[in-house]
């Protein structure tokens, strides 16, 4: 289901207080991730940070779901996480296929219980060729047979246009004061 409504909230709040690289400095190489934390303590920024460093949108979907997402770029942690519950359990990533690091898991909770750290059963993803834990190639091979006049197994045009109106919507929300914002039917062709 689309997003009909959303209301964003985050700011800039961290890197805009670090010391930045005069504008004519193109700045040394970025070290390891692992080098760049805690953000408190970076420094060499560019001279011009203007994006949210912390968000948060709350989605209402047509067909009444409803979603958040956060958004943080100084966490320790380096990985997506995404949860999704609902009336019949809860499934949760741990993990990340990247480059880095050769795992990831989902687990799920489908009984009622008290806390339990695994969930009822774990699936181990498994890891294909190619960056992001193989995503990439399968996303670019989608994208050309689409090209080419074939069906596409992802996202329709319309599914893209849905998606970014979402996103354009909550950071608007975001800078004008959490104002919610009804996302737009897409022009008639």
């Amino acid at each position: 289901s689309y997003t009909r409504r959303v209301v964003g909230m985050g700011k800039l709040s961290v890197y805009d207080k670090h010391p930045r690289r005069a504008p004519e400095d193109p700045g040394p190489p970025l070290p390891a991730d692992n080098d760049r934390w805690p953000a408190t303590a970076t420094s060499g920024y560019s001279p011009k940070i203007d994006v949210e460093d912390h968000s948060m949108l709350l989605l209402q979907l047509a067909n009444g779901v409803q979603a958040s997402y956060h958004q943080c770029h100084y966490t320790p942690d380096d990985h997506r996480n995404y949860t999704i519950i609902g009336t019949a359990g809860r499934i949760e990533n741990y993990g990340d296929l990247s480059t880095c690091n050769r795992w990831a898991t989902i687990h799920l909770w489908n009984r009622r219980t008290g806390y339990s750290e695994q969930g009822h059963e774990v699936f181990r993803i498994p890891h294909l060729f190619g960056e992001h834990g193989g995503a990439d190639p399968l996303l670019m091979e989608d994208f050309l047979s689409f090209l080419r006049g074939g069906p596409s197994t992802g996202a329709t045009p319309l599914d893209a246009r849905m998606a970014v109106a979402a996103g354009v919507c909550g950071t608007e929300s975001l800078r004008e004061e959490n104002a919610p914002r009804e996302i737009p039917a897409p022009p008639c062709a």
